[in-house]
């Protein structure tokens, strides 16, 4: 029977990648990038939602619209950042997965190979989340968001507020800058904190 090596900085890595992953892929799809408390309005990477509320009859509709086709999205730099954080995540998610096979790896050579392939993965990642966050507030200035959120420009989101996802997504994408230097140091050959499991 083959027996899995691991350590706990190998452990730790994965444990974190997959987290990572996780929560970029979360912060991704939810539309609470730049939100609006006064409209219950929420804009996202590629959908924007509205929440209408009827006080009478204590009822509450949230419907949620996609921007439409690639070329009708409300700005070039939510274009931009649609594609650059899409493909970070995307790429955390791969990572992710790559740093589960890494765990099971028998052998050290290919374990030790797959996990700095998978750190710079994990770079590449990182650079391309850091990129679309960046770009994101320079469509602030779109119609679509003055609408909602009033005299709104680049960096200035008018009287509406940083949403939780964009947080989650500052947060994620801090965290996994820790992901490349742990892969560096996911030494399995290491016998001194080397444990096996069936």
């Amino acid at each position: 029977m083959s027996k899995a090596c691991y350590n706990y900085i190998n452990i730790l890595w994965t444990v974190l990648s997959v987290f990572i992953a996780v929560t970029v892929t979360l912060s991704f799809f939810q539309p609470s990038w730049i939100v609006d408390r006064k409209s219950f309005t929420q804009f996202g990477m590629f959908k924007y939602c509205h929440r209408a509320v009827n006080y009478k009859k204590l009822e509450a509709y949230e419907t949620c619209k996609l921007y439409g086709e690639f070329e009708s999205y409300p700005s070039k730099a939510w274009k931009a950042s649609c594609v650059l954080y899409g493909a970070g995540s995307l790429l955390m998610c791969i990572s992710a997965l790559l740093a589960l096979m890494a765990l099971t790896m028998t052998t050290y050579s290919c374990g030790k190979k797959l996990t700095v392939c998978t750190g710079y993965i994990q770079l590449i990642a990182i650079f391309l989340m850091i990129a679309g966050q960046v770009v994101f507030p320079f469509g602030l200035n779109s119609d679509l968001v003055q609408k909602h959120c009033g005299p709104a420009g680049q960096f200035n989101a008018g009287h509406c507020n940083i949403g939780w996802t964009y947080m989650l997504a500052i947060t994620s994408t801090s965290l996994a800058i820790f992901c490349p230097f742990l892969a560096q140091y996911t030494d399995t050959n290491n016998r001194r904190q080397q444990h096996t499991f069936l």
